[in-house]
């Protein structure tokens, strides 16, 4: 049994170093150097033609890169297939959460409204007897409850992205492709669209 278990010692560098990395790219940290760097909401600091110096400026990148560097070849491309996996299953996990969380709510409620038209007046006015003030709470409840877990999502794939680029950069420095032999060089990021 003991034996089945993998210790630390066990995991490959690749493995080890992604493992960390994930742990240190933060929901928080992604918040702060992208859609909090600008004086107006809504203003991402990756709109300029800086891009990918503001990329990889911080801290955490600094330590990646300089990580990254540090592994062999096959251990770098051991990383970057994992952080390939982890973009692709981060932007999946964000069209689930876009589906169940905001599309489908939304499409049944305008649905629902179309076919029967006095069905939520009703239901918020007679059967629950909401006054404007309540209503205005329910309503704004059933906002923060949809858009929360889609903004979630999508700043993880927007960190699963920037572990994944990264990776990809120090492919470039070592004159590969990126290992990414199994791209096609389709484009399937997630973006507003897809809500």
């Amino acid at each position: 049994m003991a034996e089945s278990e993998a210790s630390a010692e066990d995991i490959e560098p690749g493995e080890a170093l992604f493992n960390q990395t994930t742990k240190r790219f933060s929901i928080w940290g992604a918040l702060k150097s992208g859609l909090l760097s600008g004086f107006l909401v809504g203003y991402h600091g990756r709109l300029t033609h800086r891009r990918v110096q503001i990329l990889v400026k911080s801290k955490i990148a600094k330590e990646l890169k300089a990580n990254l560097a540090a592994l062999t070849d096959p251990h770098s491309a051991h990383f970057l297939g994992l952080a390939s996996v982890n973009k692709e299953q981060a932007e999946a996990a964000f069209r689930y959460t876009a589906i169940i969380n905001f599309t489908a709510p939304i499409t049944l409620i305008v649905v629902m409204n179309q076919v029967f038209p006095e069905l939520f007046p009703w239901i918020f006015e007679t059967y629950l007897a909401l006054d404007s003030f309540r209503l205005s709470l329910v309503i704004g409840l059933f906002i923060l409850a949809t858009v929360v877990p889609v903004f979630q999502a999508y700043v993880s794939v927007g960190i699963a992205r920037d572990i994944y680029h990264i990776a990809l950069i120090d492919g470039a420095r070592r004159g590969s492709r990126g290992g990414s032999d199994h791209d096609t060089g389709d484009d399937d990021s997630v973006g507003p669209v897809d809500l």
